[in-house]
């Protein structure tokens, strides 16, 4: 029944297959961090279903700490709670099974064949998440009942006393947060506090609608220039203590660096978003420059 139910869907993305490909293309081109950090980006998909204090763009394998001994921590929880159902509800147990390891298999192994990042977006792994929150609000259910000995039932509440106050405290710094690791464009105030931080700056920017947002965040008085990178290079007026490009597609990006005597170097401390500055000194320096007099 639940596939009869799913070819419908089937053959609409057969028939617009080429549209489905381009919708789901950024997947297909985010695969390139080494195999380190996916499995920490796996890991973070869990603890962020119980512990969120927005790890943030600048996440990386250079910057564990404290996010590894998080992601850790609740790895061993989700394997004891996965025990312990396994114990107590054998027949629960390969239900909540299937619902947390199906759909992450699904997306890995996509990942690994197409060498694509579907597997990095958290919306996709959301059954996982409900499996693993079943199988620990079980277990803490489970540890913290009378028939346990008292001692077990103090130290189950203190663990599940610590993971309400997280998930709580969370909540409260999610929602005073300007924006989070899971907005796509969550690295745009980032961005925008660079920009606003040059004299005379210059955003180059590829027809995108980011730089809507971002521009929100610019001051009044930042200059704009919008180019199509489909035809060419564009223009760079003169008269700018720093320049700006974002949002450009990468192939563009290196073409433009290869043709011209620019140098395109991005932000310092947010290597991973697509902002560079343009600069035409004989030898790279840091970005954002020294402003130019």
């Amino acid at each position: 029944m639940a596939i009869a139910s799913l070819i419908p869907w089937l053959v609409l993305v057969w028939r617009y297959r080429q549209q489905s490909l381009e919708g789901v293309g950024w997947a297909l081109q985010s695969g390139a961090a080494g195999f380190g950090a996916q499995l920490l980006t796996w890991g973070l998909h869990f603890t962020r279903a119980f512990v969120d204090f927005d790890a943030g763009i600048r996440f990386d394998p250079s910057h564990l700490f404290p996010y590894l001994l998080v992601v850790l921590a609740i790895a061993a929880l989700l394997s004891y709670a996965l025990y312990n159902l396994r114990q107590q509800k054998p027949r629960q147990f390969w239900f909540v099974l299937a619902l947390t390891a199906v759909s992450a298999l699904c997306l890995i192994l996509l990942d690994l064949i197409l060498g694509g990042g579907f597997s990095s977006a958290t919306r996709y792994t959301v059954p996982c998440l409900l499996g693993a929150t079943l199988a620990i609000a079980f277990c803490l259910a489970t540890q913290t009942g009378q028939q346990q000995p008292p001692a077990t039932r103090r130290l189950w509440g203190w663990i599940a006393a610590s993971l309400y106050s997280l998930g709580v405290l969370s909540c409260i710094s999610n929602a005073f947060a300007i924006s989070g690791w899971h907005k796509t464009g969550g690295y745009l105030p980032y961005v925008a506090e660079v920009i606003n931080q040059t004299p005379r700056p210059l955003v180059v920017a590829d027809f995108d609608l980011w730089i809507l947002p971002l521009s929100h965040y610019l001051k009044a008085s930042t200059a704009i220039e919008m180019f199509d990178s489909s035809l060419g290079s564009p223009q760079i007026p003169p008269g700018f203590s720093h320049y700006f490009v974002v949002n450009a597609p990468a192939d563009f990006v290196t073409a433009w660096a290869a043709a011209t005597d620019y140098q395109l170097l991005p932000l310092e401390g947010l290597d991973q978003v697509p902002v560079w500055c343009l600069q035409q000194d004989a030898e790279p320096t840091r970005c954002p420059p020294i402003a130019r007099n």
